[in-house]
């Protein structure tokens, strides 16, 4: 997640349920590869996160546009 969010300067959200023995939560990572926010795991709750859109400049995909033909 820190990686593709850093690589694509996008915010990357994962997306997960709360239960027991899971390996996984919820989180949300900056443009920058770093991790905003998450959800302790095991925890129930509502993850939520202000973005700041300006800092998401999506470089590495507008690289890669398809030219319509």
């Amino acid at each position: 997640m820190l990686c593709r969010a850093a690589e694509n300067t996008c915010y990357f959200a994962s997306v997960n349920c709360a239960s027991a023995g899971s390996g996984t939560t919820s989180a949300v990572v900056r443009p920058d590869g770093t991790l905003q926010c998450f959800q302790p795991y095991g925890q129930e709750g509502l993850l939520m996160a202000d973005l700041d859109l300006s800092t998401a400049s999506g470089l590495l995909a507008s690289r890669c546009r398809i030219s319509s033909i």
